[in-house]
């Protein structure tokens, strides 16, 4: 999420305003800004004072810090950083990748890539099947839009022959179910402003993974709201706070799992940095009241 506190108190002010809810009533809050621990990260790169999504995802999942544009590896591209979604497999557990952009993204790709690049999109996108990991979900790779200009062959292509089985819009998404495991889908996700009946959220994605990975040995999941921060850099309010509702009902999918689970259940909202500068402030122009 390209987001920090500005966007989420933007977003509950909205919701608040148009569940017509007061100060501090749960139909008014985000379910993320209800949750009862709260503190702040830190991921601000080497040798830059503002971060990029890889120099950040890079600290989020793997706990080191590195220059802008590395994915998973050192400042100098000497040393590879392992994620904490390689940990998880590693104790057993099942992972899922999430995104509402694509997965090959810097933020997504941070946890199961390594790259000095995060313009090497192609490379990105054929490390996902070496991961191992039994679900991903988001936008078409970037990849791929790569291999059509260089011949080369196509990302899902090389996930399909490493195991992956590979689905594709709404009836794609209803074709999984539990059981399955080793699971691409990808499809372009509508902006939530833009929204239909029968569009597929990133709370779907969520949930459907949930479906999926949920076992005896439990699981890690990292889901993106990827376009958050698409819409902070073109400074679009109205469409980011759109899109902080819809990662927030993607909130809500994972808080109904921990309400069933809660001693075995964490759930981590961080964004891994604002984008756009936003603040939030009182004019003067109007009296508070007319926003309560």
């Amino acid at each position: 999420m390209g987001g920090g506190p500005s966007q989420r108190a933007s977003a509950e002010m909205y919701k608040r305003i148009t569940t017509d809810s007061k100060p501090g009533e749960k139909k008014g809050q985000l379910v993320m800004n209800r949750f009862p621990i709260k503190g702040l990260t830190t991921t601000s790169p080497k040798g830059s004072p503002i971060t990029d999504s890889a120099a950040a995802a890079t600290a989020i999942a793997c706990g080191e810090k590195t220059k802008n544009g590395r994915i998973a590896v050192s400042y100098d591209n000497t040393g590879k950083f392992r994620s904490i979604a390689y940990d998880a497999q590693e104790a057993g557990m099942k992972v899922g990748i999430v995104s509402s952009v694509p997965i090959d993204h810097a933020t997504p790709a941070c946890f199961y890539a390594q790259q000095e690049s995060r313009g090497n999109y192609y490379d990105i996108a054929i490390q996902l099947a070496s991961s191992k990991f039994n679900y991903f979900a988001g936008e078409s790779f970037l990849g791929a839009r790569e291999n059509k200009l260089e011949g080369r062959t196509d990302p899902e292509d090389i996930a399909k022959k490493a195991g992956y089985t590979s689905f594709h819009g709404n009836a794609g998404l209803h074709e999984i179910h539990s059981g399955m495991d080793k699971i691409i889908w990808l499809n372009d996700l509508p902006y939530a402003l833009d929204f239909q009946e029968g569009d597929i959220a990133l709370a779907d994605l969520t949930r459907k993974g949930i479906e999926v990975l949920e076992n005896k040995n439990g699981f890690f999941m990292m889901v993106e709201g990827g376009k958050i921060n698409w819409t902070g850099h073109a400074n679009d309010l109205a469409t980011n706070i759109k899109e902080t509702l819809a990662f927030d009902q993607a909130v809500q999918i994972a808080f109904n799992f921990y309400q069933q689970h809660p001693q075995e259940t964490l759930i981590i909202v961080t964004g891994d940095h604002e984008t756009g500068g936003l603040k939030t402030a009182f004019s003067g122009g109007f009296s508070p009241q007319e926003f309560i």
